[in-house]
């Protein structure tokens, strides 16, 4: 039972311990193996009339990742340092998303440099996943986080015009 859902939420485990080597430093490896711990030391204590379990998960894997670098690192980011969305907009001020700087690369992140940051930070998504993610993933994936349909749509229609532009 643990080990199914470890694997269908590896993913969410791997993007926080990446936001949070970003934010601190702390080597990837051993953020994720603290998340992979904090995982398997509280996924008994999930009440699923409480929360979903991915909201849960993401709440209790940020706890504990940002008490293991307060204890092991010293290191203890503002509340305001750990909100995703003054991360993104640092990592876009000093440094690029990509490490390579290919002419494409560097035209996408002049691209997302210039976009609203909600749409920044769903652009950030898409590229941080690695794989390609069809319109209805998605779209799935707007409505789960609260996006009215109108919204989908407006930001749908701006995204094609200034992809238009490049």
């Amino acid at each position: 039972m643990k080990e199914s859902l470890y694997f269908s939420y590896e993913k969410l485990l791997t993007n926080r311990a990446w936001a949070w080597n970003k934010l601190t430093n702390v080597p990837f490896e051993e953020l994720f193996s603290e998340a992979k711990l904090g995982f398997f030391e509280n996924i008994e204590k999930w009440e699923p009339n409480k929360s979903k379990l991915s909201t849960w998960l993401y709440l209790t894997i940020n706890s504990k990742l940002q008490n293991f670098c307060n204890r092991y690192h010293n290191i203890s980011p503002s509340y305001e340092e750990t909100n995703f969305t003054k991360l993104l907009e640092n990592e876009m001020q000093e440094e690029s998303i990509f490490t390579e700087f290919t002419e494409e690369k560097k035209d996408i992140n002049n691209l997302l440099k210039n976009l609203p940051t909600e749409y920044k930070e769903i652009c950030i998504k898409i590229i941080s996943e690695g794989k390609e993610i069809s319109k209805a993933e998605l779209t799935e994936l707007l409505r789960k986080e609260g996006w009215k349909w109108s919204d989908i749509w407006r930001f749908y229609k701006e995204m094609k015009k200034i992809l238009k532009n490049i």
